[in-house]
């Protein structure tokens, strides 16, 4: 009799036991769903808020041109901000600072008494981009990394060679390595 007590305390106290572990493991794993059920929450968020972010160019007279990071409903007056504002000579009665912005579109301020800036809004005006098949020197060096000179060496090679026929004809053109290209290639374009 008294091995059966001694066996039957044994069992229970096993059975206690085996039952307090599967409690353990069950809140453990409760544990574990709920922090990975939080993971993918915030990885959602973070990705939500990637998709939130576009990229602007904004040139011509702006005292820091460049490309910025914005919000997608960011208006044009923002990326001028951005930008540093606008320099004395600066014509913005043209611009519409309320327009929302869109993912890589170019922003460019013209100063007083610029003559081709209808031809170039007229041109550009569906995407933001600047065609270099048919732009000029000074529209050229609106582009990051273009000044006179490469400017005039774009427009060189195009009259010696015929017009572009992909973006990636850049590189073919003496002194734009791929650091250059690489940061004016999402602002223009070839027709």
């Amino acid at each position: 009799m008294k091995n059966y007590k001694k066996n039957f305390i044994l069992l229970i106290i096993m059975m206690l036991s085996l039952s307090a572990c599967g409690l353990k493991e069950e809140s453990v794993s409760d544990f574990i769903l709920e922090d990975s059920n939080d993971i993918s929450t915030s990885e959602t968020s973070e990705n939500s808020e990637v998709s939130e972010d576009i990229y602007v160019y904004v040139c011509g007279q702006v005292n820091n041109p460049g490309v910025f990071k914005l919000k997608k409903d960011d208006r044009i007056f923002k990326a001028i901000e951005m930008a540093g504002g606008t320099t004395e000579n600066a014509d913005i009665s043209g611009i519409n600072q309320a327009q929302k912005l869109e993912d890589g579109q170019m922003i460019n301020i013209p100063s007083f008494g610029d003559e081709s800036i209808e031809e170039v809004s007229k041109e550009n005006a569906d995407d933001g981009k600047v065609n270099i098949n048919t732009a000029d020197e000074q529209t050229l060096t609106l582009l990051s990394g273009i000044g006179e000179k490469r400017a005039r060496d774009i427009i060189d090679y195009r009259n010696s060679n015929g017009n572009f026929s992909s973006v990636e004809d850049l590189k073919k053109v003496k002194g734009i390595k791929n650091g250059v290209y690489n940061k004016i290639k999402d602002f223009v374009k070839v027709n």
